[in-house]
């Protein structure tokens, strides 16, 4: 991503030459998909341009397939859809803002779609995204997106973190730490970004879009640590430091998946917060030094 934006011209039409093996093709088609965003607030003037991207595909002369580009674009396009949405700054992308979207995409891919919203998310049960999210200017919500093709024999839920902003509520983050939590809705933005062109593409299979959308502020409602709070779940949750929100929400969103959308696979992605770091941030060295699997020592750091 940074070559191609290093080299490339700023303005006018240009040709990306992708030279990879067959089965990269998709890898470098998305990376480059990325190095192009759709949103910009600078002053200065934006022009639209046309990026051609080619691939050679050294020792297989085949052409990519029909299907092959359907796929290429539709995950291209996706992608740019969830950077914009992590790239947009908090008063460009609010709660709302993201519901509205996922609810639009939602009628033009033809799937179900339900909101849980504000209080109701409180009087059904959700106290974690309600916790979480009471604060803020705008609600926090549920939203859940359903692709039901006919003869799925399975059920998947994809769960995404979408903390619209995380300040780390009362718990409250630092002055250097703090810059750049518009991203942390990045998991909803990928998960909307990847059903988006699962959808598209014909996924055979029952799949849930599940975003979990709160906005982590300080004000008069907020949580503040040794409040309890009763998850989907039904499991009691006491809260030490506001700065842990990611699991809250997708506790409930997770809960929600198993219960309700009776799903055979849960998957959950979210970004990671520095509330797990301590002695528990899991790299390849630390786990060898410990001797045991990286994935069991995510599992001990209760990472969000």
């Amino acid at each position: 991503m940074d070559a191609v934006n290093k080299h490339l011209p700023k303005s006018g039409d240009s040709i990306v030459v992708m030279v990879c093996q067959r089965e990269h093709v998709f890898a470098c088609g998305v990376a480059v998909a990325r190095a192009f965003p759709t949103f910009t607030m600078k002053t200065r003037d934006v022009t639209e341009r046309n990026v051609t991207v080619c691939f050679v595909t050294p020792g297989d002369a085949s052409p990519l397939t029909g299907e092959d580009v359907k796929v290429l674009s539709a995950a291209a396009t996706s992608i740019r859809l969830s950077a914009d949405i992590v790239d947009r700054p908090r008063n460009e992308m609010t709660c709302d803002d993201l519901v509205n979207l996922a609810v639009k995409i939602g009628k033009e891919l033809n799937v179900s779609i339900k909101v849980i919203r504000g209080e109701e998310l409180r009087e059904q049960g959700f106290g974690g995204i309600y916790g979480v999210g009471k604060a803020a200017e705008t609600p926090p919500a549920l939203v859940v997106l359903s692709h039901l093709p006919q003869g799925a024999t399975k059920t998947i839920a994809w769960c995404g973190k979408g903390i619209m902003y995380d300040t780390g509520g009362f718990s409250m983050k630092t002055k250097t730490l703090m810059p750049g939590m518009k991203r942390d809705c990045g998991g909803a933005a990928g998960i909307l970004g990847g059903f988006k062109a699962a959808v598209e593409c014909g996924f055979s299979e029952n799949l849930h879009a599940v975003l979990c959308i709160a906005e982590n502020s300080v004000g008069p409602k907020a949580t503040v640590p040794d409040d309890i709070h009763i998850l989907y779940s039904g499991k009691s949750v006491e809260i030490n430091n506001t700065d842990a929100e990611g699991r809250l929400v997708l506790g409930d969103g997770v809960a929600y998946a198993r219960k309700d959308l009776q799903a055979d696979i849960v998957l959950d992605m979210c970004t990671f917060n520095w509330s797990s770091r301590g002695n528990y941030w899991c790299t390849p060295r630390r786990a060898a030094l410990q001797q045991r699997p990286m994935g069991d020592l995510r599992r001990v750091s209760g990472s969000n």
